[in-house]
């Protein structure tokens, strides 16, 4: 049987993306706009230290241009994007020429102002979509934020700023609230209805208007209400309207401060950043919206308080929180609250939630009870119809960061796909409280500068934000900025009827229709930029009429459908406009640009199929579809057709075709989605041919060897291609004529051959019989194991079956063999040991010879025996030792009897010692056996006696005391020959050859000393030992020398190791008693004593020795005259020189020291500095050390 994969080239067809999200918009893109908007540091007295920069993000290398319009010239960035990477530009200028600052000195002083046109701008172009950030740092504050690309700008915003305030006046009227336009076409107007006083002067509610030329940015900058207070410019309205000519044009707009804290009691408590974030269009925002708070610097779990502002466009929008009514609409405009929970906001019109982070405390007033680091921020929410499931963006250091996060809100299930950096570790999650079914998840990394990836298969929002001292930053981490006004609305029609897709397929018919959330005057399709599909001609529907409404995510969609069918000839995203108009569409003509993407997939190899089938008439043909190649599309339908008009509708099909040749077979399949595709295979059936077998020979022996041959006749002789044989014994072959086929046992074998034809047409079974003869079975016992030098028996055991014996071939594994012609025993003699293989092969009367057969024999070698006798053996001792050198070449153990010759008995020890009772001479016999058996012998003659020398020795002195020298002498004798070794041991584990030694003792002890020698005949003693004891040596230590006063009575402390010992102090006659250990003396002049320490028993001794040293009275004078005279020159102060370390201080009668001396060597001589002192009196301290005291008093100094 055959069996072959047939592909198709498949007809694929595409659904829309998402019901009512075919856009797909995201702030990934290749075309942005941003300024380098107002900062509290370029302000008149800052330093202009801020710095911009940005951020590119990019999943695919990417290239990317930075046009750069300054205040004179216009300067270009390039950056290479690596793959999957983050890269920072270089600083935007912000001096010179080429300042891009949006910002210049107030009139007053010369400029323009900051509320005015700038031509100042930053453009930002990629050749593959990247992810963009602008990032304003200094002093301590930080504000960034996502940028939006061209494609999703929009024609209507409302801003939303923040609380406006700072702590100190002295920065005053620098800090201000701030929003900026930016336009992507020449001659773009624009309407701008600011909410409150601007600082150029321009009054709330009344409306303006600026042109601006493509890359030009009009700021409005809020007023200041005092020195630390400003505008909140939330509210302020901008609108893109009719230019001249009538054209109008989408812009963008960003919001934010140059400076402000943020506090919950609307105080000027904490401190300040600088705020920065782009507007979505009101045509992005959405109707819900699912908040979590942000977590504390130190830890996940922890939920920091929040400010919410709820904006809304029409002041009669019902807003709900929690289920909710809000209530309390700020100047028409906004709700303001505060929470520290996920919070769950919908509305009955479209509305844009803002999420602030407040002041850290200042240390004064913790408003908000705000735990941990942080500093003011803000960001806009997106909405869930604006949820994406694929985002990446950049965590940050500047300036201050220390901790990154990222707050996310996702379906439950979309748990189980959700990574973060690929990897699936966060740092807290928990149900939201309001939404069932969805979660937040929290992920807090320490700071640095790294791109972050974050997928899964569920959408998502999620805010990144940094918080560091006093500083920190946040914003939107990704999210699709589709006009939720329009979407895509995709029917294949092989789909299931009224079934929405997310994509069609090439070739697949499909239905196209349009969700408008109004019920607009004109629609105009743009069909004609589908270039790949057919029709695309441009179709313009006046007053066109619903097909019906749909709900999507809480908006009202009306459903407009194109009449005709379409199909798409190539696979893409393929994107086209839809021009829709009505009154209330904020723009010059009341028409907005829809763009919508249409998704088209290819199904590519999904309508593969096998077909198994032998290739023959009459064989029946399986065909079969294989779901291998259908990818992510899931497959419902099969559409079988055959040549003779029959089909099927599963995804297997069996069919027998009745002629041979080439036949056509067309499989369709269309998937659940409708997506449809087709393939045509040609099946190739033919005739079969007429086989047969030759065999030579055809009778053999067992483990003989066959050739066989193939040949075929008949019409499909000629095309046979393919052979395939069973020879019976479990071989098979493909080869045409298989040679040498062994069969190994013996029996009748029908041999089978099948031929194969063209792809597969197998002919019928060929058949062939061969005989396989029995061989004989060859058999033999052998002697098992020998002796070397004794024979091996052999006899033969072998059995014929159908024939008689006639031969037996013998191989002795020793390089010799024989051949018999009968089976009569006989031996072999083997010369060297070893095991040996012995064969034998048995041939039969019919030439079959039996299989060798084995059996091994060991010749065992003879020990080889050794020993040597003693050299000498010492009398009367009369030990003999024997050093036996036996060995066997197998190193098996042996087994030994000894004969001494003395008619003792056997001895079968290795290694023995004999003891010979009488000097003669002894023939001495060893015998060594092996394990098996195998023995031999030799014998030595013992005669050379001799006799043992007499060791004795005598030691000096009689008593030895610890530590001092002991002689030991020795006084051996030898009757044969001379004493000329000596052996001792002195029992405290030292020992010495040497004759007559000397030794000290370290310890008192009893020690048993031992002496043994050796003569010239080489005979040793036996061992003598005596006790030697080495009595207690005593150690003295007389104490601490004394320094007293005199007259003081001191009692000496010295340490002896024995308190039983003899204690004599000299001299003794003015001690208390000299014969004890602690005598007293009255101290009286000074004097030297010794202490000797006598032991009772030994006499040993020692001694040690003491000083007392008197210290007399100080005495002081009371005056001296320093005048020249030789007489009383000097303040000397008698025996203060005994007082070690003595200091000495004099003051005058203002306190101040005119003296100072440490010791007290050479005597004041009246001067200080060097210079004499006047006559009058001074007060001196004296301080005697170690505990003497001090001595206070005056001096008089005379002339």
């Amino acid at each position: 049987m055959i069996m072959k994969l047939r592909f198709i080239i498949l007809m694929v067809l595409v659904l829309p993306a998402l019901a009512g999200n075919a856009q797909k918009f995201s702030n990934r893109g290749r075309d942005f706009w941003v300024g380098y908007g107002l900062h509290y540091l370029m302000e008149l007295g800052q330093d202009n230290s801020q710095e911009m920069v940005l951020y590119f993000s990019a999943e695919d290398a990417a290239n990317v241009k930075v046009t750069i319009k300054g205040n004179l010239n216009t300067t270009v960035q390039n950056y290479s994007v690596p793959a999957n990477s983050v890269i920072i530009s270089q600083p935007m200028p912000k001096s010179g020429a080429n300042d891009s600052r949006l910002y210049d000195l107030p009139p007053a002083y010369g400029g323009g102002g900051t509320s005015r046109v700038f031509p100042r701008s930053i453009h930002i172009e990629s050749d593959v979509p990247v992810v963009a950030y602008a990032h304003i740092s200094g002093a301590g504050s930080s504000g960034a934020t996502m940028l939006m690309p061209v494609e999703s700008w929009g024609y209507s915003y409302i801003s939303v700023n923040s609380q406006q305030a700072i702590r100190a006046a002295g920065t005053g009227d620098g800090a201000f609230s701030w929003l900026y336009i930016v336009a992507d076409h020449d001659n773009t107007m624009v309407e701008i209805t600011p909410s409150v006083p601007l600082r150029n002067g321009a009054m709330p509610g009344v409306p303006f208007t600026a042109t601006l030329n493509k890359g030009e940015i009009y700021q409005v900058v809020g007023a200041a209400i005092s020195a630390t207070n400003g505008q909140d410019l939330t509210g302020t309205k901008v609108r893109s309207i009719a230019n001249a000519t009538g054209g109008c044009y989408p812009v963008g707009v960003f919001a934010g401060s140059s400076l402000t804290l943020i506090s919950c009691n609307n105080t000027n408590t904490g401190f300040g950043d600088n705020l920065i974030q782009q507007i979505f269009p009101t045509q992005a925002w959405g109707k819900t919206y699912l908040t979590a708070p942000f977590s504390a610097s130190g830890d996940a779990t922890v939920a920091n308080p929040s400010i919410f502002r709820v904006t809304v466009k029409d002041p009669g929008t019902v807003v709900r929180k929690n289920g909710a009514t809000l209530g309390g609409l700020i100047n028409g405009t906004y709700y303001e609250y505060i929470s520290t929970t996920a919070d769950y906001i919908e509305a009955n019109k479209p509305i844009l939630v803002t999420q602030y982070i407040p002041s850290m405390t200042d240390g004064t007033n913790n408003t908000c009870n705000y735990q941990g680091l942080g500093d003011p921020e803000m960001v806009y929410l997106s909405p869930i119809e604006q949820s994406i499931n694929n985002v990446g963006f950049y965590r940050n250091t500047a300036t201050n960061i220390l901790v990154n996060y990222l707050t996310l809100i996702i379906p439950t299930p979309g748990l189980n796909s959700l990574t973060i950096d690929g990897g699936t570790a966060f740092s807290n999650v928990y149900p939201h409280p309001n939404k069932p079914g969805y979660s937040v998840v929290v992920k807090r990394w320490n700071a640095s500068q790294a791109q972050c990836l974050v997928r899964s298969d569920s959408a998502f929002t999620a805010v990144t934000y940094g918080l560091g001292q006093w500083d920190s930053y946040a914003y939107n981490a990704g999210t699709y900025i589709n006009n939720l006004n329009g979407t895509l609305n995709l029917h294949n029609h092989e789909g299931a009827a009224g079934a929405v897709h997310e994509h069609t397929c090439i070739n697949s018919p499909v239905e196209l229709s349009v969700l408008i959330s109004y019920q607009p005057t004109k629609l105009v399709w743009h069909l004609s930029e589908l270039v790949y599909m057919t029709p695309n001609a441009d179709v313009t529907q006046n007053n066109p009429v619903s097909s019906g409404t749909v709900q999507h995510n809480g908006i009202t969609y009306y459903k407009y459908t194109l009449p005709a069918s379409y199909r798409f000839s190539e696979a893409g995203t393929f994107r086209f406009t839809i021009n829709s108009t009505h009154p209330s569409l904020e723009n010059c003509n009341n028409t907005e640009a829809l763009l919508l993407d249409v998704v088209v997939k290819d199904m590519g190899k999904a309508p593969a199929f096998t077909d198994t089938h032998s290739g023959c008439i009459p064989d029946e043909v399986t065909f079969k579809w294989d779901p291998a190649y259908a990818g992510d599309f899931k497959i419902n339908r099969w559409q079988w057709t055959f040549p003779d008009g029959s089909t099927g509708n599963k995804d297997t099909a069996i069919r027998v075709f009745t002629t041979a040749g080439l036949h056509d077979v067309q499989l369709r399949v269309i998937s659940e989605e409708g997506c449809v595709a087709d393939t045509l295979i040609k099946i190739n059936v033919e005739s079969p041919a007429v086989m047969a077998i030759t065999a030579t020979p055809l009778t053999v022996c067992e483990n003989g060897t066959i050739d066989f041959s193939a040949a075929a006749t008949g019409t499909g002789a000629g095309g046979i291609n393919g052979w395939y044989w069973d020879f019976g014994n479990g071989q098979t072959s493909t080869v045409k004529d298989p040679q040498d086929i062994a069969f190994t046992r013996y029996g009748t074998y029908t041999v089978k051959m099948v031929g194969k034809a063209g792809t597969g047409c197998i002919t019928d079974t060929a058949k062939q019989v061969v005989t396989v003869l029995q061989a004989p079975q060859a058999a033999f016992t052998v002697t098992q194991g020998v002796c070397l030098g004794n024979d091996v028996s052999l006899a033969d055991r072998s059995q014929a079956f159908g024939a008689t014996l006639t031969r037996w071939d013998w191989n002795f594994g020793d390089n010799t063999s024989a051949t018999h012609n009968n089976n009569n025993p006989f031996t072999k003699n083997y010369s060297v040991t070893s095991v040996y293989t012995i064969g034998l092969i048995v041939t039969d009367s019919r030439g079959c010879a039996s299989d060798k057969v084995t059996m091994n024999t060991t010749v065992h070698p003879l020990p080889q025996v050794a020993f040597t006798p003693p050299g000498v053996v010492c009398m009367p001792n009369g030990s003999a030792a024997f050093n036996n050198l036996s060995t066997i070449s197998d190193n098996t153990a042996l087994q030994y009897e000894w004969d001494f010759g003395d008619n003792s008995a056997i001895v079968t020890t290795q290694h023995p010692t004999h003891v010979y009772a009488a000097v003669s001479t002894y023939t001495v016999s060893l015998k060594a056996t092996s394990a098996f058996g195998c023995s031999n012998s030799t014998t030595a003659v013992v005669s050379n006696f001799a006799l043992q020398p007499v060791a004795a020795f005598s030691f000096a002195p009689a008593i030895i005391c610890q530590g001092s020298d002991a002689v030991f002498t020795d006084e051996s004798t030898s009757p044969q020959g001379t004493v000329n070794g000596w052996e001792w041991n002195f029992g405290d584990g030292t020992t010495s050859t040497r004759r007559n030694d000397d030794k000290r003792y370290a310890n008192a002890n009893t020690y048993s000393v031992e002496l043994s020698v050796t003569n010239t005949a080489g005979c040793r003693s036996d061992t003598i030992s005596k006790p030697v004891m080495v009595h207690v040596q005593p150690v003295v230590d007389a104490g601490p020398s004394f320094v007293v006063a005199e007259g003081s009575v001191v009692t000496f402390n010295p340490k002896v190791n024995d308190n039983n010992l003899v204690f004599k102090w000299a001299p003794g006659g003015e001690l208390s008693n000299p014969n004890i250990l602690n005598p007293s003396y009255r101290a009286t002049h000074d004097q030297s004593f010794k202490l000797t320490a006598t032991d009772g028993t030994s006499n040993c001794t020692a001694s040690d020795t003491l000083s007392v040293k008197i210290l007399r009275p100080v005495r002081v004078p009371n005056a001296f005259s320093p005048n020249g005279d030789g007489i009383n020159d000097s303040w000397v102060i008698t025996n203060l020189t005994d007082y070690q370390g003595n200091v000495v201080e004099v003051f005058n009668r203002y306190g101040q020291k005119v003296f100072y001396s440490n010791g007290y060597a050479t005597p004041w001589d009246g001067r200080t500095h060097g210079n004499p002192l006047p006559v009058g009196v001074y007060y001196y301290i004296i301080d005697l050390k170690n505990g003497f005291g001090k001595i206070t008093g005056s001096v008089t100094i005379l002339k």
